[in-house]
């Protein structure tokens, strides 16, 4: 039985806030809410979830155990954390007055996007936020009626794995249970590279919003670049968001939006 948070539709604030305060952008990979008053920019997918079970036939019948609504629950806290960890290019939490949140703190911190915004142009908005680096952040609201994408969920049997991929077709997030925690990756190709810190989710995230290129390919421009997040690093580049760059060089006229 699935979980009730994932049989509604969860409230965006975004969308009841005055008018004039917000301006927002839908787009097929999820909706742009630039803020006026402090030109920070919000970037909301909606999933629907599918959460399904590894099944085998050979040599006999297996089934993985099913999901519990905890299970559930905790993955989707899990994902919209590291999405927020590894995309977000807000401040950095303060580390605060109390050691035992010290390493959460820190752990938080580890990955930040170092991305900015800058603006330039003729229009108002341009003036207004003229000289300043703007912020980005992102989350995942869950959607029954109105989903950017279908997000199937795989617990798998032990000793097996998934090809996690972003079928832009089919509008759906392939994944498996195990997608939020570390693993061990390697390169395609001649003298691969490697790394045993990487992190599934938010990769496929990358995808999700618009960057449809895989670095770690033989052939991928920019395969040197192992650091990268949509390589197999932990680190975002401003070419990651080129989809939403240009979104919002057409929400304002007579301003240009440049992340960096």
């Amino acid at each position: 039985m699935t979980h009730p948070v994932f049989l509604r539709d969860e409230v965006i604030v975004y969308d009841d806030l005055v008018r004039g305060a917000v301006k927002k952008r839908e787009t097929i990979f999820g909706t742009i809410y630039f803020d006026l008053e402090v030109g920070h920019v919000h970037f909301i997918q909606r999933w629907k979830y599918h959460f399904e079970l590894d099944q085998r036939w050979v040599p006999k019948h297996q089934t993985a155990a099913s999901w519990g609504n905890d299970e559930e629950c905790n993955f989707h806290i899990a994902a919209t954390t590291l999405i927020w960890k590894f995309w977000d290019s807000s401040p950095k939490l303060p580390l605060g007055s109390d050691p035992s949140l010290f390493g959460i703190v820190n752990l938080l911190n580890s990955d930040r996007s170092t991305l900015s915004i800058a603006v330039t142009g003729t229009g108002e908005l341009a003036k207004k936020f003229s000289g300043r680096k703007l912020d980005i952040d992102f989350d995942v609201a869950i959607s029954v009626s109105r989903p950017h994408y279908f997000v199937n969920v795989k617990k798998m049997l032990p000793g097996h794995e998934l090809r996690s991929f972003v079928d832009y077709n089919n509008r759906t997030i392939n994944l498996a249970k195990q997608d939020i925690e570390t693993t061990s990756v390697q390169q395609e190709g001649r003298n691969p590279a490697t790394n045993d810190q990487f992190v599934t989710l938010p990769h496929e995230f990358g995808h999700a919003i618009g960057y449809g290129t895989d670095e770690y390919t033989a052939g991928a421009g920019k395969r040197k670049d192992i650091d990268s997040l949509m390589n197999i690093g932990r680190e975002t580049r401003p070419r990651h968001l080129r989809f939403i760059q240009d979104q919002l060089n057409q929400m304002f006229p007579g301003t240009q939006f440049a992340i960096s």
